[in-house]
């Protein structure tokens, strides 16, 4: 519906785009955007890398998932 233009500070309405957050202070976040993202060599031998099953845009979300599931 587009009402996150309309309210882009809204936790309602621009949950996706989170502008309600601060850029001065740290914040958890479910999902980190695979455009880039940097993660330490250690925590992707833990998880595992990418899915290959992927084609595109679900990879880094299931990445997300699983260091949030590991800990």
């Amino acid at each position: 519906m587009g009402l996150w233009k309309r309210y882009p500070n809204s936790r309602k309405f621009a949950r996706y785009y989170m502008n309600y957050l601060s850029w001065d202070e740290p914040h958890r976040i479910d999902i980190v955007s695979g455009a880039f993202c940097m993660v330490k060599r250690e925590l992707i031998m833990k998880v595992g890398l990418l899915d290959e099953d992927y084609f595109m845009y679900g990879e880094d979300i299931d990445l997300s998932y699983r260091i949030q599931k590991a800990g």
